[in-house]
This record gives structure tokens, sequence and C-alpha cells, in this order.
């Protein structure tokens, strides 16, 4: 699509780690990635003998050895430099050929072994590791909540109750609003998503009510006019950064206690769209 850049860097993409930050980064494929260290290491061009009844030279088979060691090296050194930064989201797709039969020559051989290590290797290191089988997408491995520590709350009933107390306390807290506008949330359980959209609450005093430029809002039947912006976003740390960092009028119309209102909001939406809680905004 549209929003993607396509790079073609057959060795050594960590070259262009200075326009990966911030972005997610698609690698397709180690297979292919593999199978460029290992023609730069010779692996295929060594000699090696197909017929089953005329097995390789001692010196043929040390050659395709090391050739296969030096590549798969290489490759999960430049592995480990492309994934270093903490600003990138990397993406890699790969192929498990020891699930199909093998070819008769060493070199074919050595090439699924290292194909198997490479594997082991990225998938150690990765959060998530996803085997697609005909379409179906099987979870064998998955990033923990490290939200839960251990998985269970730690307070008291009495704490429990006493923080259940405190937040109904500070939602009664008088609150000056912010005189251009609002935000309301909702949690779309169909597409879930958390859904927040921006309204404009400038009114003359004829009860006209206009956009962020002093354009005039036409409302329907009574009703407030539609909303100025919305966002569909799936975590509310995603909400927030379209809202407080990419949307350009946010830092004239938010003010630090507004912006700290909407961060608990889309959390709480969060949690009620992923654990089927009711969510009710404050």
């Amino acid at each position: 699509g549209d929003h993607w850049t396509t790079v073609e860097e057959p060795m050594y993409p960590s070259k262009h780690l200075e326009s990966f930050k911030g972005k997610v980064v698609l690698v397709d494929c180690l297979t292919l990635w593999l199978t460029n260290f290992m023609m730069e290491e010779g692996l295929f061009s060594i000699s090696n003998d197909k017929d089953s009844e005329n097995m390789n030279s001692p010196s043929d088979s040390a050659a395709v050895q090391d050739a296969s060691e030096r590549a798969l090296a290489k490759l999960q050194e430049e592995f480990d430099k492309l994934t270093e930064p903490w600003n990138c989201t990397f993406v890699f797709v790969t192929n498990e050929l020891g699930s199909g039969t093998h070819g008769p020559s060493q070199a074919t051989r050595k090439f699924v072994d290292a194909q198997g290590w490479l594997n082991q290797y990225v998938a150690k290191r990765a959060q998530v590791v996803i085997h697609m089988v005909c379409g179906c997408a099987n979870v064998i491995k998955e990033e923990k909540d490290s939200r839960r520590a251990g998985g269970l709350d730690v307070r008291t009933p009495q704490q429990k109750r006493e923080a259940t107390m405190l937040d109904h306390y500070l939602s009664k807290r008088s609150v000056a609003m912010d005189k251009k506008g609002y935000f309301l949330v909702k949690v779309d359980r169909e597409k879930l998503v958390i859904r927040v959209s921006f309204h404009s609450c400038i009114v003359n005093d004829k009860g006209e009510f206009f956009d962020l430029d002093g354009n005039r809002l036409s409302c329907c039947n009574g009703k407030s006019p539609d909303p100025l912006k919305v966002w569909e976003c799936r975590t509310a740390k995603e909400a927030t950064m379209k809202i407080l960092e990419d949307w350009e009028p946010a830092k004239d119309l938010l003010s630090v206690g507004h912006a700290g209102y909407l961060g608990r909001e889309v959390q709480k939406a969060e949690d009620a769209l992923y654990n089927g809680w009711k969510f009710q905004q404050d």
C-alpha cells in the first residue's frame, strides 16, 4: 500500500537503520536473506556430487560445512545489529524447510540445517512467533502481559475498597473544561477498537457552534454538530500517540490536566475492551 516503503537490501539492512526509526519494518524473508549469505560464502559453487552412490569427498564436506557456518554466523551478527535499536518494530517472515523433503546434496542439507538454526535464533529473541498453516495462525510463542506481576491482584479487600472510594471521590472533583473542545471515548466491541472523538464547544451567544478555524458548524434537529475529528485505535498507547503527538492542534488545545485525563480514560477503555468489562467515561 501507499504507507509502505520498499527497501531492497540483499545482505546488510542495518545500513538503513536511520530510516527505520519509529517504524514497523517487515523483513521478507529470512530464507532468501540466508541464501544471499550462503552464495557470498560460495556454498553453492562447491562441487557436490548428487549421485547417492558416489558420496562427496571429505574435502568437499569440510568446505560445505565451513561455508555454511560462516554464512550463518555473519547473518546472526547482522541480525543482532539490525534489531539492536529500541525504537523499531520488526516482523520477520521465514520458512520451515525442515518440514519438507530434503535434496540429496550436502550443500542443500547444510542449507536446511542452517535455516533451522537461524529460525531458532530469531524465535528465541522474538516476542511473538506465529506458524502459518493454510492461512491459519498457530501461536507458538506470545508475549506475557508485563502489567500483571504474577497475574494476581495483591491488594487486600480493604485496599480495593479504599482505592475504589478514592477514584469515586476524585471523579467528583471540580474540573475546568477546556474552552475549545472535549473528547468522548467509546469502546467498539465489534471492530475491537477504542473510538475517540473530539467535539467543539466553541459557541456564540446565539448558540451556534464553530470549528477551530472559526467556521460555523451546522446542527441537525437541535443536536450538537458532528465531531471535528475521530480516531479508532487498538490500544491506549496508540490513541494517545495519535492525538497528543500526531494531531497538530493538540498542543494549543489541551492543558496538561486534560491530556492526563484523556490518557486515563483511553487506558480504562483498553482494559474494558479486552477484558469484557463495562466502560463508562468519567
